[in-house]
């Protein structure tokens, strides 16, 4: 069952009882992410940009804004993992068996069964893009510096 993410106002955000994903200090903007049955509501503070919502299996879902990424299950009405980033979020990527959160200085490794957390690598730069190989993982920076992980 796909879900939907609905931007809401302060009020009706201090107004529900759905389970917080995550709230920052001092947010700008207010959300859900829900299905027919669940509903999950979290906050952020850039008002430029909407989070990134990615299904990753079924009716597991990772969600993505600022400092903030979180892997909800639908499912069993859980939220997996939240973690405060170090580093702004810019994406997600699934290969193999593997999610990859790719933020501005770093990557993180998350095992899709377990959902642990694997690995994180330390980029050079700012992250511009990402390509996935055989045993490897190229990563290049806008430094023009290329970057390459045995994954």
């Amino acid at each position: 069952m796909k879900v939907e993410f609905k931007v809401i106002t302060e009020s009706d955000f201090n107004k529900m009882d759905s389970e917080l994903i995550f709230n920052t200090e001092r947010p700008r903007c207010h959300g859900i992410i829900f299905n027919k049955e669940i509903s999950f509501k979290f906050a952020w503070q850039s008002d430029l940009i909407i989070p990134e919502i990615n299904e990753i299996s079924e009716n597991v879902y990772c969600l993505g804004i600022d400092l903030n990424f979180a892997i909800i299950d639908f499912k069993s009405n859980l939220i997996i993992s939240n973690l405060l980033l170090d580093h702004f979020f810019y994406g997600s990527k699934v290969y193999e068996d593997f999610l990859y959160v790719i933020t501005e200085l770093s990557i993180i490794k998350i095992e899709l069964v377990t959902f642990r957390l694997i690995e994180t690598f330390h980029l050079p730069d700012i992250f511009k893009g990402i390509v996935f190989g055989k045993n490897i993982v190229e990563v290049k920076c806008w430094n023009d510096e290329i970057v390459y992980f045995n994954i």
